[in-house]
């Protein structure tokens, strides 16, 4: 009776989704301690596991997870341009009060790190504003597809670290509740939005589960960068210098700082010797492992080289780079999509608080930057040999500069920069 009571299929299969969403938490929170530069901890963790005194070691790390996740996160090198089809200027004032442009691209720097993260639209301190919520401290529940939200639940840490002034709060489409530490509803209202305010932002769009996770090689390759360094300033510290011998001798010579004398018998043999570190190994391994890891996610070998010779501006990388311009592709197709979910997410909650409202139909166009050379002189005298050619015309350059301006836009602005900078004008602007 009481073995059908306990249902071991239900209580295992409860145990198993705990240890994994426990699992899956801990894993994005490590990706963002080491994007942080929290590393040092995690280091010492380690060390423990393979030395009995790890307080000998000097902890160093060397933060290219950072780096690579910057590097690869390219859809706001240049934040997008936004167009509404109605009340451009209550946008305008939203859009820099909430800092969406800096919102977004950390949204997408932090999905390329853990792979999932919601962005929260909240009307705080009289205006909207943008929250990213990360893996480690929310829960989801969806429907029929990943992509089907149900609810959303955060975790909110106190400043005094208390476990008991732990809370969650609980979003569904119809109600907002607040839980406690022991997920006890402590308070429940009606959703005033009748919509969950949050938009998922993924790298990738989700197949069979909602949260995206990233693999393990990006931390391992980091970790085992932070262990080579580490072992290098051991190693510089022990055997850097050169090491005095004696032969011949059964006196104690205690501790040999630079500047003191030494006494020693007069048949006593005394040198220094040289110890074989693996001090160029060490840093050869280093090198090879940050290159490596610079292939690996489409990078060049030398994105990392401390040579000023090896490196170059991350335009130049991209335009450079087909397997990052594909990617970039496809992440701009998705941003597309999610800032028109941000979009209408801020219509709906700034219409429910504020008294400057956005028209409900109105809708939102973005147009993402694309990278360019650098060198415009070259790139001028390039178009001036095509349009020789009648390959292209002033109006298609134009176009290409601002590639969100219509035709007949850049048909105006040709016509007046052209009667601008007739001699006739000169003359007139002179006088």
């Amino acid at each position: 009776m009481l073995w059908q009571k306990i249902n071991p299929v239900g209580y295992y299969l409860n145990v198993a989704q705990e240890k994994a969403e426990y699992e899956r938490k801990e894993k994005c929170r490590k990706l963002l301690d080491f994007y942080h530069d929290e590393q040092l901890p995690y280091i010492y963790e380690r060390l423990k596991k393979h030395f009995s005194d790890p307080d000998k070691f000097s902890l160093a790390s060397l933060n290219i997870v950072r780096k690579i996740i910057d590097a690869t996160a390219t859809v706001y090198f240049l934040d997008a341009r936004r167009t509404v089809s109605k009340d451009q200027d209550t946008f305008d004032n939203i859009k820099e009060g909430a800092n969406l442009g800096l919102k977004m691209k950390q949204a997408n720097r932090l999905s390329k790190l853990t792979g999932t993260v919601l962005v929260k639209v909240v009307y705080r301190n009289n205006r909207i504003e943008l929250d990213l919520i990360t893996g480690d401290i929310a829960d989801v529940e969806t429907g029929e597809s990943p992509e089907d939200i149900q609810s959303v639940t955060v975790c909110y840490y106190p400043e005094s670290g208390k476990w008991d002034e732990v809370f969650y709060s609980k979003w569904t489409a119809e109600s907002v509740s607040r839980l406690d530490y022991n997920l006890n509803v402590v308070s429940y209202m009606e959703n005033p939005y009748g919509t969950l305010p949050f938009c998922p932002v993924w790298d990738s769009l989700p197949l069979a589960d909602f949260w995206n996770t990233k693999g393990d090689s990006l931390v391992s390759v980091q970790e085992g960068i932070n262990e080579k360094i580490t072992d290098l300033l051991y190693i510089l510290r022990l055997q850097g210098f050169s090491v005095p011998v004696t032969k011949g001798s059964s006196a104690e010579i205690g501790i040999l700082d630079p500047g003191h004398a030494l006494n020693i018998p007069a048949d006593a043999d005394f040198t220094f010797e040289a110890p074989n570190s693996p001090i160029k190994s060490t840093l050869d391994t280093i090198d090879f492992l940050i290159r490596q890891t610079a292939v690996s996610y489409g990078l060049p070998a030398s994105y990392l080289s401390s040579k000023p010779s090896e490196r170059k501006s991350g335009i130049a990388r991209l335009i450079e780079n087909a397997e990052l311009q594909e990617k970039r592709a496809d992440d701009i197709a998705l941003f597309k999509k999610y800032e028109t979910e941000v979009f209408e997410k801020i219509k709906v909650v700034n219409n429910q608080h504020s008294d400057k409202k956005i028209s409900p139909d109105a809708t939102l166009d973005v147009q993402f930057a694309e990278p360019r050379s650098v060198n415009i002189q070259e790139q001028a005298q390039a178009w001036e040999t095509l349009m020789e050619k009648n390959v292209l015309s002033p109006i298609d350059c134009i176009q290409k500069l601002n590639p969100e301006l219509t035709r007949k836009e850049a048909e105006q602005i040709y016509q007046y920069n052209k009667k601008l900078n007739s001699p006739d004008q000169g003359v007139k602007q002179e006088n």
